[in-house]
């Protein structure tokens, strides 16, 4: 090598590279930025928590997505959020919800074309003031 940029490290050719520790330099590494989640039906992120967002990321032809969901003004059994349909299993999802303490789990039911739903316990009481909320990973 010539001479050593402590900015940038380059080869004898002066082209930029980058050490085998850094993420740009290993092929087959995909990702994207937090994108926020579309909240519909007048649902709104719950307040002092995370917006609502997911993000996709590729690692050597492994695909996931991570979803943040903390919402309130949430309805039970009607969609309150939208996901791109590209990132939900033709099945669907169902994941367990966190939310007021000393209740069973909601759930957070994710049909294939990408509308999210709130499901309460049956023992559980619920209105639209309270949040739920949700921070999890899956492979597409």
């Amino acid at each position: 090598m010539s001479e050593i940029n402590h900015r940038w490290l380059k080869d004898n050719h002066g082209d930029r590279y980058f050490p085998v520790t850094h993420s740009d330099a290993v092929l087959g590494i995909h990702t994207t930025d937090w994108q926020p989640l579309e909240l519909i039906n007048g649902a709104k992120n719950a307040e002092g928590y995370t917006k609502s967002q997911y993000k996709y990321d590729e690692f050597f032809g492994i695909k996931q997505l991570t979803l943040i969901i903390w919402a309130q003004n949430i309805t039970e059994d009607k969609a309150f959020a939208k996901l791109p349909e590209d990132y939900v299993r033709e099945s669907g999802h169902v994941f367990n919800a966190v939310g007021t303490i000393r209740q069973y789990p909601n759930k957070f039911v994710i049909y294939p074309n990408g509308e999210i739903e709130f499901a309460k316990h049956y023992e559980n009481s619920w209105n639209s003031s309270k949040y739920a909320g949700l921070e999890t990973t899956w492979q597409l």
